[in-house]
């Protein structure tokens, strides 16, 4: 919030829609530097939570789109999201020598599936931020930023 001329403060959603978005990205950046794994904060994987972020950015601009914008990235999302739970990237099966141990098996196909999947999502998260000011604007043409620091 910033105070005005006449002392009054006012509120500004841009800015703090900015930093929301911003705070998501370092989140989806941090946690790809190892996508696969599991995250005690959240008790999933880190691809998960990567997915999660990434929707919270488009609900974060969703206003912004077009009703076909929104039709989109919600197709998009469904399509990443069948993806993420058809194609898991480990099993886990009963040791046949210990009874009281698992045995993991790592589906690389699967991981590579997964990562394709959420690098396509966020590409075409970020095409739609651009076109309304919520990337970074280039130095040629900054004044298509959405938010003026």
């Amino acid at each position: 919030m910033e105070e005005g001329d006449k002392g009054e403060v006012t509120f500004n959603q841009a800015k703090l829609q900015q930093i929301r978005i911003d705070d998501r990205f370092k989140s989806i950046d941090r946690l790809s530097v190892n996508i696969f794994t599991f995250n005690p904060e959240f008790n999933v994987d880190n691809y998960q939570v990567v997915f999660q972020d990434l929707t919270s950015i488009f609900i974060t601009v969703s206003y912004n789109l077009t009703e076909i914008e929104r039709k989109e990235i919600m197709d998009m999302r469904d399509k990443t999201r069948i993806i993420l739970r058809t194609n898991p990237p480990r099993k886990e099966f009963p040791s046949i020598r210990d009874r009281n141990k698992v045995q993991v098996i790592i589906s690389y196909t699967n991981m590579d599936k997964i990562s394709d999947a959420l690098l396509n999502y966020r590409i075409f998260i970020e095409s739609k931020l651009g076109k309304y000011g919520f990337s970074n604007p280039t130095k040629q043409d900054a004044s298509k930023s959405a938010v003026k620091f």
